[in-house]
């Protein structure tokens, strides 16, 4: 998470955790860093993948 601008970071966490959580899609607009510490703007859509196990 260092690469993520610190003012995203404990929204993108929670969003994240939520998504998680509830198996639902997210959708988010957040800053990342790139190599020489300029941010740039990424939108991203993604689901969670839940492998159940079964013994």
């Amino acid at each position: 998470m260092s690469a993520v601008h610190p003012d995203d970071r404990e929204r993108i966490f929670a969003v994240q955790q939520t998504s998680t959580d509830s198996i639902e899609p997210l959708d988010m607009l957040w800053r990342i860093a790139d190599r020489n510490g300029n941010y740039r703007w990424f939108h991203t859509h993604s689901e969670p993948f839940i492998a159940w196990c079964q013994s």
